[in-house]
């Protein structure tokens, strides 16, 4: 009878206890994008590889999709916050930054009074503190928007001599012997996102796999950390065991080449601080970033017309230094905003001479919200400096964008960049033209 009673006792204590412990909550949701696009653009750059007679011509227009499913978790204990996110593409083919896996981010987080750590792969401090005109940008998002996938990839095509390709690659002259035909890209030549190198939104760097500490807000001061082991690697060991220390190489095959991605880097961190302060109408944001990291070489090979394959040597690079500040204000609707990036050297070829010209980028824009209508217009300009000389690829996009919420998670919107690339790489070569989007945002 003792026994009966006692363990009923201690069922009545324990009970109300783990009663209070409700498990996480899981949220269903995700996000449809509808896009008719039309683009137009100058010259050869209408065609697939810059050539009317040789090359496929480029779709003027489309409708495409960008749909994403998440699903949430979130719980609570003891004052003790966790959970987590998994993103999933959902469209019929590739995402738009060319990724076919199923996932598209993943992440896990714990969060107490000493702040919040989280970890997976997914966006780290610098894209939740950063302040400048991309903030505030409508519709697709402005000079960070949709605009950046529709002109063509391509940017020029050179054909370069035995000492031009020793000077860009760092290695004898006389490890060539064709006649070399060098296809710029525009990743490889211009910088055309208004953030620093770790959240680049053109493919999957900005979703490396990272862990990143925020700290709580003080006074308006929020301040985060993140380490990056390496931007190439993201989602499980499959991934991991395939990275290292080098960038994939660069084939010269055949008289032809394609320098592509160069935003390669090891041991990277990346963090800041934000002000946020809010007086009557007024509101005031401010952020200073930077990040440090190791870059990672690139070995350079040549295969002949045989198929025979020659080790030309290891292009080394500048590590990673770069730094950004920005500020935005708003007014009962309307808000300002700027931001100038700095990258110094970061990711330019060491030539023979240690010459490299420096890179930057700055924006600025403002906005209007009045009742379910939001506009903005948004300007970027970036210079970026060639590996072994003093001349720099120019990039200027301006972008008006409009949109309306008609209902809760329902909002139709139109934007229109105008945008030009011109790069003194290898030669002169030139793009611009304009990028026409509308179409429709569903997020349930």
């Amino acid at each position: 009878m003792k026994k009966l009673l006692l363990t009923t006792a201690l069922v009545a204590l324990v009970s109300p206890a783990f009663a209070a412990e409700k498990g996480p909550t899981v949220t269903l949701g995700g996000s449809l994008t509808t896009q008719l696009g039309y683009r137009q653009q100058k010259g050869d750059y209408r065609y697939d590889n810059l050539n009317s007679t040789s090359g496929n011509m480029l779709s003027k227009g489309g409708i495409v999709n960008d749909t994403k499913i998440n699903v949430k978790v979130d719980g609570q204990a003891h004052g003790f916050k966790y959970g987590g996110l998994v993103s999933l593409n959902a469209d019929t083919s590739a995402n738009k930054y060319g990724n076919s896996n199923i996932g598209y981010q993943t992440m896990v987080y714990g969060e107490a009074k000493f702040g919040r750590l989280q970890a997976g792969s997914y966006t780290g401090a610098v894209d939740a503190l950063s302040v400048g005109a991309a903030n505030i940008a409508k519709a697709t998002g402005g000079i960070n928007g949709d605009a950046k996938y529709w002109w063509n990839q391509n940017i020029g095509q050179a054909t370069l001599t035995n000492d031009q390709l020793a000077d860009m690659f760092n290695v004898p002259a006389a490890s060539f012997t064709d006649t070399t035909t060098f296809t710029q890209t525009v990743n490889s030549t211009f910088y055309v996102v208004p953030s620093l190198i770790s959240n680049m939104g053109t493919g999957n760097t900005a979703n490396a796999s990272k862990v990143t500490y925020y700290t709580p807000k003080f006074s308006g001061f929020k301040a985060g950390l993140s380490y990056i082991p390496d931007t190439d690697q993201h989602g499980t060991i499959a991934n991991l065991t395939s990275t290292t220390k080098k960038i994939s190489s660069i084939n010269v095959a055949n008289g032809k080449f394609t320098l592509d991605n160069i935003y390669s880097y090891r041991d990277v961190f990346s963090g800041g601080v934000m002000f946020d302060h809010k007086m009557n109408d007024v509101t005031f944001k401010a952020s200073l970033l930077g990040e440090t990291g190791r870059a990672k070489d690139t070995s350079v090979t040549s295969t002949n017309a045989a198929g025979a394959t020659t080790a030309l040597g290891t292009e080394k690079r500048h590590d990673l230094r770069a730094w950004e500040v920005g500020a935005s204000m708003g007014f009962k609707g309307f808000a300002v905003a700027a931001s100038w990036g700095d990258l110094g050297k970061s990711g330019a070829t060491k030539d023979a001479a240690g010459k490299a010209a420096r890179s930057h980028y700055w924006t600025v824009g403002a906005a209007y919200d009045y009742s379910h209508f939001g506009a903005s217009v948004t300007y970027m300009e970036s210079r970026r400096g060639n590996a072994d000389t003093s001349s720099k690829s120019s990039f200027k996009n301006l972008s008006v964008g409009m949109e309306y919420r008609v209902a809760p998670g329902f909002m139709p919107y139109a934007e229109v960049s105008a945008f030009k690339l011109d790069s003194k790489v290898a030669g002169s070569t030139k793009n611009n033209g304009n990028i026409f989007l509308a179409g429709t945002k569903l997020h349930f």
